[in-house]
């Protein structure tokens, strides 16, 4: 006998998804690795082919960024000197055409998603990376930089680097510091704007204290100096 109101039927088992730590739920798993570098190569892909287009027309600056390309200098007026030696090598590489000056556009955009993702997993997991990247990637003012060549890009890969290079300092090691240094010497000698970086590094150098110690922001300082120095010199 069976006790009223008591359905002995036989009820279908709830559907699962995958465990939690699959790779499908794992936000720190291989398939975000694999995501990250496919999104950024084919929005890469689609950006060259719109320049290849040449649907732009030559904006001043980017007319006088080439003329800087024609002839090195450690620096020109209001702008340092490494916006004309990506062009002069972009030119090089792909001819005197639009395609050719902007090429490092695209590129540059790439490298800094790319190290944005890298930032994300490093502090959070490979899926926050993938979104901070991809979220970069879309931004339709990438877009839009992606399509002209400026100082800001080039300059933004040293600033992603430099951000990189502080989520892996440690203390009583120095490798990273000379990344750091490095990276602000570079994005410097792209856009004067990276004084900014080091600002902000240097303040948070100095609430860190103790934990910080003062060899790693000194090596950083050294290097940054003797990178950007030439361009102070003029020589």
């Amino acid at each position: 006998m069976h006790r009223a109101g008591t359905d002995t039927r036989k009820k279908p088992a709830a559907k699962r998804g995958p465990p939690p730590g699959s790779a499908a739920f794992d936000p720190d798993g291989p398939v975000w690795r694999v995501w990250t570098p496919a999104a950024l190569a084919i929005l890469l892909l689609l950006r060259l082919a719109l320049n290849a287009a040449n649907l732009a027309p030559v904006h001043f600056d980017e007319a006088q960024y080439w003329a800087y390309g024609r002839e090195p200098d450690w620096g020109y007026y209001s702008k340092p000197p490494m916006i004309g030696a990506v062009i002069r090598l972009t030119t090089g590489l792909a001819g005197e055409t639009l395609f050719g000056l902007r090429l490092a556009a695209p590129i540059a955009h790439t490298l800094i998603a790319w190290l944005i993702f890298a930032t994300g997993r490093r502090l959070f997991d490979a899926r926050t990376g993938f979104w901070a990247a991809t979220g970069y990637a879309v931004a339709p003012g990438v877009g839009v930089s992606s399509m002209i060549v400026s100082t800001d890009p080039v300059m933004m890969v040293f600033w992603a680097l430099a951000l990189y290079a502080a989520t892996r300092i440690e203390a009583g090691k120095l490798f990273w510091w000379a990344v750091v240094g490095l990276a602000v010497g570079l994005g410097m000698l792209a856009k004067y704007t990276m004084i900014a970086f080091a600002g902000g590094l240097i303040g948070w150098a100095m609430f860190a204290g103790e934990r910080v110690g003062w060899k790693g922001p000194a090596v950083a300082f050294g290097i940054a100096s003797a990178v950007f120095a030439p361009n102070l010199s003029g020589k």
